[in-house]
């Protein structure tokens, strides 16, 4: 708003002294500026921007052509031409972008009375190149083939490599800079690394690839024992699989077919997973995948329902075991006897206090009676005996 008002007086102080012009001399006068009132202007590619003709004559028709032109006089843009009869002539005029592209351009406007007066006035414009963004994203190096790797000793190896990308560079995979330290005639694990940066200077996340030199390759598969689900009905359908192996190994299962999903390790070699299955009958699949790609599996078929009565037997013997189940126990075989052999529950902990209770009655019982049989004369015993048996009879 401040711009324009500035504008607008600057060109009534325009027409003012064009009317002193023309009551004197009787002249065609013109005058044309940006938005900012100035006559060379800079923009940024995208940009649009405004600038302002005025003309005043003492003859009433006026005529104005406006045309804008690059550095090198090549017409860009025709405005048109456009006029006016009451001797007094003022339009706005846009430029938008896609009327030009990055560079240096000029305005001439031409105005026209109908005597032939001629007043021509230019306009520069300059257009900076759009900013590119900065480029702050890092490439991606996707490794090709196995990782970990198992070669045998004295074999011979080609690295199968890897890939590269950038969001602005595209396809990199030439820049990559690979460390290859592998020598096949030693017993040993080598650490392959690939390294990217893209023009930006953005470096990728390096990826490596494991490569162990052995005498003899391991084809053992792993030994997977499936503990629960056993295979028979349950009545519940929150399920605990749960399973051991005979090594360290990736776990995973498949339920009917589904898509593997990975168990959770609890201890050393065994594997559990809690699951909520629908009622039907279920095949479980478990695999166990070792550090060199042996793939060991077991299945297991069993089914889930709803319980119908009473005289069904309880499907249950096994128990929902949680993740910190397993833990170590340390001390002497006496210290841990001892330990397990506590009460494990509130109702253990009352019967042995009323056991307690019994046995201290017993034992002072007891130190009575003794007591009493300390102070009486040797012989009354066998009197009272003898007199309680006459009663009796």
């Amino acid at each position: 708003m401040e711009k324009k008002i500035k504008m607008n007086i600057k060109f009534l102080t325009s027409l003012l002294l064009g009317l002193i012009l023309i009551n004197f001399t009787s002249a065609l006068s013109s005058y044309a500026l940006w938005e900012d009132q100035t006559e060379v202007i800079s923009i940024n590619d995208g940009e649009s921007i405004e600038f302002k003709v005025f003309a005043i004559s003492n003859i009433p028709s006026i005529n104005v052509n406006v045309n804008l032109y690059d550095s090198e006089d090549n017409l860009i843009h025709e405005f048109g031409s456009t006029s006016t009869s009451n001797g007094i002539y003022s339009n706005t005029f846009i430029i938008t972008p896609d009327m030009y592209s990055a560079g240096s351009f000029k305005i001439i406007i031409q105005v026209v009375d109908s005597e032939n007066n001629i007043k021509t006035d230019l306009l520069y414009l300059t257009v900076n190149p759009a900013q590119t963004p900065q480029d702050t994203t890092a490439p991606i190096i996707t490794l090709l083939g196995d990782n970990p790797i198992i070669i045998l000793l004295d074999s011979n190896y080609t690295d199968a490599g890897a890939t590269a990308n950038d969001t602005v560079d595209g396809d990199i995979t030439s820049s990559i800079v690979i460390v290859n330290p592998v020598n096949t005639s030693v017993l040993e694990t080598y650490i392959i690394t690939y390294n990217v940066q893209d023009a930006a200077g953005n470096n990728a996340t390096q990826v490596t690839r494991t490569v162990t030199v052995v005498e003899e390759l391991d084809t053992t598969a792993p030994q997977v024992i499936i503990i629960f689900p056993k295979a028979k009905t349950y009545y519940s359908k929150d399920r605990l699989f749960k399973v051991q192996l005979n090594e360290n190994a990736d776990v995973k299962f498949s339920l009917d077919g589904e898509d593997n999903v990975s168990m959770d390790k609890i201890a050393d070699y065994i594997f559990t997973y809690e699951d909520r299955v629908s009622y039907g009958t279920h095949e479980l699949i478990v695999y166990a995948t070792d550090d060199v790609g042996n793939v060991g599996s077991s299945k297991v078929t069993f089914k889930v329902r709803k319980k119908s009565s009473n005289n069904d037997e309880e499907e249950d013997d096994e128990i929902i075991i949680p993740n910190n189940y397993y833990e170590e126990v340390n001390g002497t075989i006496e210290e841990i006897i001892l330990s397990s052999s506590k009460p494990k529950s509130m109702l253990g902990w009352i019967i042995l206090l009323f056991l307690g209770i019994g046995i201290l009655v017993m034992l002072l019982l007891i130190l009575l009676i003794k007591r009493d049989m300390e102070k009486k004369p040797e012989g009354i015993y066998e009197q009272e005996i003898y007199e309680s048996a006459d009663e009796l009879y």
